[in-house]
C-alpha cells in the first residue's frame, strides 16, 4: 500500500503529543509495508526510515495554513508519479488542501484528529471539509463523541485508534545527581510534565500545591516543559510565596523524560482538555501513581489505575493528592495498575495495525 501525509514536522526529538503521535503512527506503517510519500517543510528534522520518502517543501511565511496551497502541486506530481492510493491528513489546517486534492484526482483522504479546540478558524474548516472525509481516525472515545455532537458525522465514520507508549518507559532507579541538582532529597516530589499553556489548568494546579502544603509541607512540585504561559506561571508561584516548593525545569528533552518520571513519587494532572493524554500515560508506564482530571479523555487513559478529580475544585483535587502522598502502599499499587494498563492497552505495534486496516478498508471501498 502506498499513501501521502503532507506533515508538519516529523522531529525525532520532539515530545509534544501530536508530533509524537504522527511520528510513531507513520514509523509503524512503514514497518508494516505501507510506502509513505512526505512533503515536509525544508529544515525540519526527521529520521531516515524505510518506507518514509521526505519531500523537502518551501516554508510558510506567516500561518501554518499557507502550506495548503504550497503542498498542493507537489500533492499532484506525486500522485501521477510515483502514485499513492490514500491521503492522510495530519491537522484540521490542512484540511483545505485535502478538499482541493480530491475534488480534482477523486482519490479517498482520511484524517486524524487528537481533539477539537475552541478555535474559531479551525472550526470554520472543519464545517467546509469534515463531512467529505472517507474515514476519521481519533485518539479516544471522548473525541469522537466530540466530533459526532459538533459536526453530525456518522459514529461509524469515525475510528478510535489508541495511541501507544515507548518500551523506555518504564521504571528505573533514581537518578541521585538529578535529585540533587533538584535539591529534592527527603521531599515527596510531585511532577507534572508538558506543555506551560492555559488549557492544561497550571494556575490550578498551584493554588492545589498551596492547599497540599498545608498539610504535607515537605514536599515539592517539578514543573517540566516550557511554553507561552511559563512567565505568568512564575509570577503566580511567587505571589503565592510558592516560589521555595516549585522547580521550573524549562524544556525537557524526549532523551531526559524518563528520568523525570522516575523521580517523581506522585504525577500529577489537572488538563481541561486532551484528546489522549500522552503524558499521563507515559507516567503510568514509569510505574509512577497518577492524580488526574477527571476531563475529556483522560479517565479513558487512567481507568481505575489512579486517582481523579475534578479540574475545578481545588479541595477535591488536593484531598486526592494528599491521599497517595500519605499512603505509599497505594502508590505502590496504583503504579504497578498503571504499567499493567499501559501494557495491555497503549502500543504503538498495535495502533498501527489498527490504522493500516481502517486504511485498507477506505482503499477496499
Amino acid at each position: 500500500m502506498r499513501i501521502c501525509s503532507p506533515q508538519f514536522s516529523l522531529s525525532p526529538v520532539s515530545n509534544l503529543g501530536g508530533a509524537v503521535y504522527d511520528r510513531e503512527i507513520l514509523r509503524g506503517l512503514a514497518r508494516l509495508g505501507v510506502e509513505i510519500e512526505i512533503p515536509l517543510p525544508e529544515g525540519e528534522l526527521y529520521e531516515n526510515v524505510s518506507g518514509w520518502h521526505i519531500y523537502p517543501m518551501s516554508r510558510h511565511i506567516r500561518y501554518y495554513y499557507e502550506y495548503n496551497w504550497l503542498f498542493l502541486p507537489r500533492l499532484l506530481k506525486l500522485w501521477r508519479r510515483p502514485g499513492f492510493g490514500l491521503l492522510r491528513i495530519h491537522s484540521p489546517t490542512l484540511g483545505p488542501l485535502g478538499w482541493l486534492f480530491q475534488k480534482i484526482t477523486g482519490r479517498p483522504k482520511v484524517a486524524h484528529y487528537h481533539h477539537l479546540e475552541n478555535k474559531r478558524t479551525v472550526h470554520i474548516i472543519n464545517q467546509a471539509v469534515i463531512q467529505s472525509y472517507d474515514l476519521i481516525t481519533t485518539d479516544s472515545h471522548f473525541c469522537v463523541a466530540q466530533l459526532a455532537s459538533t459536526h453530525e458525522l456518522p459514529r461509524e465514520k469515525i475510528m478510535v485508534v489508541y495511541p501507544g507508549v515507548d518500551a523506555k518507559y518504564q521504571p528505573h532507579p533514581k537518578r541521585e545527581d538529578l535529585r540533587h541538582a533538584l535539591e529534592l532529597e527527603g521531599k515527596t516530589t510531585l511532577l507534572y510534565l508538558g506543555v506551560l499553556t492555559p488549557r492544561k489548568n497550571l494556575l490550578f494546579l498551584l493554588d492545589v500545591l498551596a492547599l497540599v502544603l498545608e498539610q504535607e509541607p515537605n514536599l515539592a512540585l517539578i514543573i517540566g516543559g516550557a511554553g507561552p504561559q511559563e512567565s505568568e506561571l512564575k509570577a503566580y508561584a511567587q505571589c503565592k510565596g510558592l516560589q521555595q516548593a516549585v522547580i521550573f525545569t524549562g524544556y525537557i528533552s524526549e532523551a531526559d523524560k524518563v528520568d523525570y518520571y522516575n523521580l517523581a513519587d506522585v504525577f500529577v494532572f489537572p488538563s481541561l482538555l486532551e484528546g489522549f493524554g500522552m503524558a499521563v500515560a507515559e507516567a503510568m508506564a514509569c510505574g509512577v501513581p497518577v492524580v488526574s482530571s477527571n476531563a475529556a479523555s483522560l479517565p479513558e487513559v487512567v481507568g481505575q489505575a489512579g486517582l481523579l478529580a475534578s479540574p475545578a475544585c481545588i479541595e477535591e483535587f488536593s484531598e486526592q493528592v494528599v491521599r497517595l502522598v500519605r499512603d505509599e502502599a497505594l502508590r505502590r499499587r496504583l503504579g504497578e495498575a498503571g504499567r499493567t494498563r499501559v501494557r495491555e492497552n497503549f502500543s504503538w505495534e498495535k495502533a498501527a495495525r489498527s490504522t493500516l486496516e481502517c486504511y485498507q478498508r477506505v482503499a477496499r471501498r
